[in-house]
């Protein structure tokens, strides 16, 4: 009998004791989980007991405050002005008992005449609480609601912070003055932190939003430190007076939670160690012979890309670069420059195509991809593939027939990923179905179970060359071609399939490729898109009017539409500059360039608002981008000029670039290479919103 390997045996080991470890880990998890939350309670407990004691505290001392208040008031009632003559000597006494009080008043009519102590009389007397413009406000208010008021704490006029508390004094229906007591910060700081129960924690005091209250730089009211930050894990609100106080807690040393389950967890930690260590020898070559794979793996992959990636964009470089060299040679030969100049154009939207396809393929394997669902006019839809791939179809000498059996005229769904799916498939068709063959696309509606959905099922036939059935399995996966572009004479990157197969997943559907050599092939597609309800189709429809009328019109006056339109093109790069201006140029703009973001602000602050009809923002540029370019645009002082229509032309491509650049004030968004279709559109649009 043949000896099992070592290898063997020490992978059966781990597989033995994978189970015991992943047990004794959960137990463990366990154990430490529950046994932090219980600790973290009981201090978290202790501490709100701690932070409910300092509210009282605080309470008791504001109340004995208000009381003073009220006994000030009372004795005026009984004694009348006589009282205050002995105004001093009252005051002394009442704040015998009560440490936290500052300095105390009483203003007639609002207006202070009595003042204790007599250090403070001075700095205090014939001061307006009415009228100030800062104590103005909280006593109007404590007069109109006929009640006592607290706010602070304010820097005082006889020196230092205090919480200002003003009792209005009423006989018969007439107002007769304020009482006032005026409680000192430190002072009531002092009478908390006595209490020696506090003494191990932070704790610091905050209130609604006061514009008057002069605040710590973090934004609090009463606190026992001055240095760093204090969390809000325990915190309690409490009512005083007019206003409502909060206050948050936490030991000097921060929550111990973990030095206080220290033992606990040495224990467990040198149990679960010892077992992990027993295994560790096991499990390491697995481990290793794990990573070593991968990291082959990697590298295969990465050379596979570069590989792929390095032949593919070569291949159309080299025709840009052979047609340019040979331009320049035959530039007296027109002919010959209108051949290779459509040669250029090709192998220039072929490498745009592979760059987009690298890209999209990137952005799909990030997650970043999501669907944007709006309602779709099938009837259109239709419409715009007979127009995309008739005369394509046709050019190459291949029937092409498009057929529908539709129930609903409207249905929701992301139209432009249909349209990508759609656009990858059929082209797939046409490129590899030889002249004289047949491409056929149909699209069928059925009902399906589920509530509120439609079933659509799309096939694409063609009489093409076909694909093996051994390379069927392969055919999503990136980069992957049954024969590349060498051999069989046709472009691709081998990312159109993968492409489509990430979009159907995105979109909760289904493919199906049947195909044999020789004979051609078929790709059925099957999504569940939702209907919209009558609402949404009304407006649909609405919608679909007013573009309808307003085509003719369009059409005839777009040529016409930029004369004597004056742009500001805002471009750092002096190439993409010239290639710009010629196509402004040629579309009628008056034509100025900035060649960054802030000397794009400073022309449009230098003149009239009308004299810029337009903006064209590149977006990445020095000393200022197109982003924030904008955001100062749309806070000018002017608002005419804050309005200027703002168009971004970046090679920023994606969707979320485009919604990035209207969620900051754009009005619009051409990606780079500019297409003049394109550029005429977004322009079009944006002058339209000034009107």
């Amino acid at each position: 009998m043949t000896q099992p390997s070592n290898k063997n045996s020490r992978s059966d080991k781990i597989h033995v004791y994978l189970p015991l470890v992943f047990i004794c880990v959960v137990l463990e998890s366990i154990f430490i989980i529950s046994t932090y939350f219980s600790v973290e309670k009981q201090i978290k407990t202790e501490a709100k007991a701690h932070a409910e004691e300092i509210v009282a505290s605080i309470q008791s001392e504001l109340n004995k405050s208000f009381e003073t208040t009220k006994l000030l008031i009372d004795l005026h009632k009984v004694y009348g002005d006589v009282f205050l003559k002995d105004f001093n000597e009252i005051c002394l006494e009442l704040t015998r008992d009560n440490l936290a009080i500052g300095s105390m008043y009483f203003a007639p009519k609002g207006i202070i005449k009595y003042a204790f102590p007599d250090e403070v009389d001075s700095a205090t007397a014939n001061f307006n609480m009415l009228e100030d413009p800062v104590q103005g406000l909280k006593s109007q208010k404590a007069l109109e609601d006929r009640k006592a008021t607290i706010a602070g704490p304010h820097n005082l006029i006889e020196g230092g912070e205090g919480f200002i508390l003003r009792n209005p004094a009423f006989i018969n229906e007439e107002f007769i003055g304020f009482s006032i007591v005026v409680l000192d910060k430190g002072l009531l700081l002092n009478q908390i932190s006595n209490n020696l129960h506090f003494s191990n924690y932070n704790f610091a005091v905050w209130k609604e939003p006061d514009s008057t209250a002069v605040l710590d730089k973090n934004g609090f009211i009463l606190t026992n430190f001055n240095n760093g930050k204090i969390g809000k894990d325990v915190q309690l609100s409490f009512d005083i007076l007019n206003d409502t106080w909060h206050i948050t807690l936490e030991p000097i040393g921060g929550w111990n939670t973990l030095k206080a389950m220290r033992g606990s967890l040495l224990t467990s930690f040198l149990i679960l160690a010892t077992l992990l260590f027993l295994l560790y020898m096991h499990s390491l070559a697995a481990v290793r012979k794990r990573e070593l794979q991968m990291q082959i793996f990697a590298n295969k992959a990465k050379s596979s890309f570069l590989f792929s990636m390095s032949h593919d964009i070569r291949t159309p470089m080299n025709a840009i670069i052979g047609f340019a060299n040979l331009m320049q040679k035959n530039l007296g030969n027109p002919e010959k420059i209108a051949d290779y100049l459509n040669k250029l154009q090709a192998s220039s939207k072929f490498l745009l195509s592979l760059i987009n396809n690298v890209l999209e393929m990137a952005r799909i394997e990030s997650g970043k991809m999501t669907l944007e669902e709006d309602i779709i006019y099938v009837k259109n839809f239709q419409n715009v593939t007979d127009a995309v791939f008739t005369d394509l179809a046709h050019e190459k000498g291949l029937d092409f027939r498009n057929d529908s059996n539709l129930i609903n005229d409207y249905v929701i769904g992301d139209e432009m990923k249909i349209r990508e799916l759609v656009l990858n498939i059929v082209s797939n068709a046409i490129k590899y179905t030889p002249s004289g063959g047949f491409v056929h696309l149909s699209l069928t509606e059925s009902k399906c179970d589920r509530p509120g959905y439609t079933m659509y099922t799309a096939i694409a036939e063609d009489s093409g060359i076909g694909i093996n059935k051994d390379y069927l399995p392969h055919i999503f996966e990136e980069f992957s071609r049954e024969k590349n572009s060498t051999e069989s004479k046709i472009s691709g990157s081998g990312l159109g399939m993968p492409i489509v197969k990430r979009l159907i997943d995105l979109m909760n559907g289904s493919i199906d490729i049947q195909s044999k050599v020789g004979k051609g092939t078929k790709i059925t597609i099957v999504l569940y898109l939702r209907l919209p309800t009558a609402e949404q189709i009304y407006a649909a429809k609405q919608v679909n009017e007013n573009a309808n009328g307003k085509v003719h019109e369009e059409s005839t006056s777009e040529s016409k539409s930029f004369q004597g339109k004056r742009i500001l093109l805002v471009e750092d790069n002096d190439l993409n500059a010239e290639i710009a201006e010629a196509l402004l140029e040629e579309l009628g703009f008056t034509i100025e360039r900035a060649a960054d973001g802030q000397s794009c602000i400073k022309m449009i602050e230098a003149q009239d608002y009308n004299y810029y009809d337009i903006v064209l923002m590149d977006i990445q540029m020095p000393i200022m981008d197109g982003y924030e370019a904008t955001r100062h645009i749309r806070q000018f002082k002017n608002k005419n000029k804050r309005k200027i229509p703002i168009v971004a032309m970046t090679a920023n491509a994606f969707d979320e670039d485009r919604q990035k650049a209207l969620n900051i004030g754009m009005n619009g968004h051409v990606a780079k290479p500019i297409n003049t279709a394109d550029l005429v559109k977004a322009l079009t649009n944006a002058l339209s919103d000034r009107q």
